[in-house]
């Protein structure tokens, strides 16, 4: 196996799993948004609502914060990768 063949495979790679980041991402920001929405409710029809009493924004903000910090590591592999001849 030769250099463009290696680095063709981690380029697919790398793509994949950004994609499945970015889907992730977007499923952690829709539950915090319902999450929102579920305050705002009870704040509109005055009913008692504690927030976040499992962890749920904090565990999710986490989340979001690691997926942020591997997409990073990807797009600089990425980098690496397209600067090989």
């Amino acid at each position: 196996m030769n250099i463009s063949d290696t680095k063709l495979m981690n380029q697919v790679e790398i793509k994949q799993t950004i994609g499945r980041i970015e889907s992730d991402m977007k499923s952690l920001i829709d539950r915090l948004n319902a999450e929102l929405e579920q305050l705002q409710k009870c704040r509109e029809f005055k009913q008692e609502y504690k927030p976040n009493t499992l962890g749920i924004v904090q565990g999710q903000g986490l989340s979001i914060d690691i997926n942020c910090s591997k997409l990073g590591a990807l797009y600089e592999s990425k980098e690496l990768l397209d600067g090989l001849e």
